[in-house]
């Protein structure tokens, strides 16, 4: 029986409306005046998602699964860390996970997303050269430190999981 739900299977958090690359199939393609957001506010207040978190530990039951995604990349966010690590602190889920780019991923930001206790991480890629993330990004990136940096955080990343996919379309 699941019905009524003690809380949702999945719930997502949108740290930030921004992203660093701009494909073509992503509404950051468009011009910014014609996107409509839902919100005018780029990034999440990290007392407000506090709030969020102390009200999704109220729940009867934990979250099956705490997502950081959205309109945007939450790597983006400079206090992703912590909400990752306030999210594990509060026990509101059984995965607490983000969806990226990774183009922003570091030593020292897996470092960090590591130690908060990150649960997953899934990485979607946009290309496997530095010329398609030109063709469908529209942004110049350094394709070997970027695997680089991926790589550090597979090494690294304890009972973490990482997953990656690569973007058809």
């Amino acid at each position: 029986r699941c019905l009524p739900l003690g809380a949702p299977f999945v719930l997502q958090i949108f740290p930030v409306y921004a992203c660093n690359f701009k494909c073509g199939y992503c509404i950051f393609s468009v011009d910014k005046a014609k996107r409509h957001f839902i919100s005018d506010k780029l990034v999440m207040d990290f007392d407000l998602y506090k709030k969020c978190i102390d009200d999704i530990a109220s729940f009867p039951n934990k979250v099956k699964v705490l997502r950081f995604v959205g309109i945007g990349e939450p790597l983006l966010h400079r206090n992703i860390a912590d909400m990752v690590g306030y999210a594990v602190s509060k026990d509101v889920a059984n995965i607490v996970e983000i969806l990226t780019n990774a183009s922003l991923l570091t030593q020292k930001m897996s470092d960090s997303l590591i130690s908060a206790g990150l649960s997953r991480l899934v990485v979607s890629l946009q290309g496997t050269s530095k010329d398609k993330y030109q063709e469908v990004c529209g942004t110049n990136i350094d394709f070997d430190a970027f695997i680089e940096n991926l790589r550090y955080f597979f090494l690294n990343k304890g009972n973490a999981q990482m997953y990656i996919k690569i973007i058809d379309c």
